[in-house]
């Protein structure tokens, strides 16, 4: 099936239809810490064919949250008359092949794995530039330690299995 064209717009936020059955769950707290910091950099994924969301419905949610909270909204959204517009790349695919989409375009970044001694030496980086700087990326201190601990524990397997 060839890759369907994306297509740049916005859509008024009450706009948005959640896809039916949608199983992924959000962490909305980490959301909310990233949108606060960041800004909106991700454009949410709708399907042109059922207005069904694809990807994007955890930043829908807290962008919702935002609003209903009146608090302001995080850069990359537009807001006139009161009306919160956030951008979105729509796609044009078959409805059975949304729940498929979905699916994919969040377990393929899950079943990817880090480099974790470089994503470590990244976060070691960050926070000696202040710890405040780990805000909104879903990695806090003690993430960074535990994955020290990891680290030095996987280590030292390696040494005994060496000395074995």
């Amino acid at each position: 099936m060839p890759t369907p064209p994306l297509e740049a717009g916005e859509l008024e936020i009450s706009q948005f239809i959640p896809l039916p059955g949608n199983p992924k769950t959000h962490h909305v707290g980490e959301i909310h810490n990233s949108l606060d910091r960041f800004g909106y950099v991700e454009r949410v994924v709708v399907n042109k064919t059922t207005g069904h969301i694809i990807a994007g419905h955890g930043r829908i949610e807290v962008l919702e949250q935002k609003r209903n909270r009146r608090m302001a909204p995080p850069s990359g959204v537009r807001v006139d008359g009161g009306l919160w517009y956030v951008p979105v790349d729509f796609i044009e695919v078959p409805e059975r092949e949304e729940m498929p989409l979905a699916i994919a375009l969040n377990r393929l970044t899950e079943v990817g794995q880090w480099d974790t001694p470089q994503l470590l030496e990244e976060l070691k980086a960050i926070a000696e530039q202040g710890i405040e700087l780990l805000e909104g990326i879903g990695y806090d201190a003690d993430d960074i330690d535990a994955m020290v601990k990891d680290a030095e524990r996987s280590l030292q397997e390696e040494l005994d299995k060496a000395e074995s």
